[in-house]
């Protein structure tokens, strides 16, 4: 047998005769004895322990808001994240509110187009795009004094609707060149939509 095997017994059996020396002194309001076990049993109907699964809060969020940008006049687009079971199993609708900065404005609403990029590859969270087009007007913001792209996002849950008002884009006065939408030949010669992790995008190497 070698040395570092012998020292290893020796340890273990040195730990063994320490906590044989302190266990008496160790008080009885922690020791545990079977008369204990039954009263705990005894608690519950039968004898027989139950466990259930309760559930509080929301696993995942209603809405993630990454992004949202001017498509033209009257649309916006808005990017982000939602829960897959509430798309798969819910009826999640949006709403998209335009308030203008003028208090003297009244703000105008219209129904959110959703848009489900990547459907079957999320499992807690799927990408959504909300398409806002304010049809009932020609352009969102005419005299370009500002104002706030509110999202509403509703879960559509028939016990528990609940509503969740997201500020998704704000417009400062005098920010919006609408050229770039009338004119009919476009500032960019590429266009690029998609994620960010890297950084800007070089266009000479795009070219």
């Amino acid at each position: 047998m070698m040395k570092g095997e012998v020292e290893l017994i020796l340890m273990a059996f040195l730990l063994l005769c320490t906590l044989a020396t302190f266990l008496p002194f160790i008080p009885s309001a922690f020791s545990l004895s079977a008369s204990n076990f039954r009263f705990c049993i005894s608690r519950f109907s039968s004898g027989v322990i139950k466990r259930s699964f309760t559930g509080y809060g929301s696993a995942a969020s209603n809405f993630v808001s990454m992004s949202a940008y001017r498509g033209g006049v009257n649309s916006f687009a808005v990017i982000g994240l939602s829960s897959k079971p509430l798309h798969v199993y819910g009826h999640p609708s949006y709403r998209c509110e335009w308030v203008p900065l003028d208090p003297t404005q009244d703000p105008i609403s219209t129904d959110g187009v959703k848009i489900l990029t990547d459907w079957g590859y999320g499992r807690i969270y799927t990408t959504v795009v909300v398409n806002c087009t304010f049809q009932t007007i020609s352009t969102v913001n005419p005299e370009n004094s500002g104002g706030n792209l509110i999202l509403h996002a509703t879960t559509g849950d028939p016990d528990r609707n609940v509503t969740d008002s997201i500020p998704v884009l704000t417009e400062s006065p005098n920010s919006v060149d609408f050229e770039l939408y009338n004119s009919t030949k476009q500032k960019y010669d590429y266009l690029y939509c998609g994620s960010s992790l890297y950084g800007n995008l070089s266009p000479q190497r795009v070219r």
